[in-house]
């Protein structure tokens, strides 16, 4: 006998921490070179303009990840 759900499993929304961070995985699994720095600078744009919606803490995290991720598809470029 399938036993039956008793209540609805509901995710609220990512945070942007959350959003940035998956933005940068994507970027690391997305084959084409433009599409990789585009959303990389993306993530950078999302951070700076974040203002109080994220911690310091998460915005230096996120942004020396994007901005390493950067430096690489430079170097693999030169």
């Amino acid at each position: 006998m399938p036993v039956e759900p008793t209540g609805t499993l509901v995710l609220g929304m990512p945070t942007l921490a959350e959003q940035i961070d998956s933005a940068l995985h994507v970027a690391g699994v997305t084959p084409r070179v433009e599409d990789r720095i585009a959303l990389l600078k993306r993530a950078l744009a999302m951070i700076d303009s974040a203002g109080s919606s994220m911690s310091k803490g998460d915005a230096r995290r996120l942004r020396a990840m994007a901005e390493g991720k950067l430096r690489d598809e430079a170097s693999v470029d030169d």
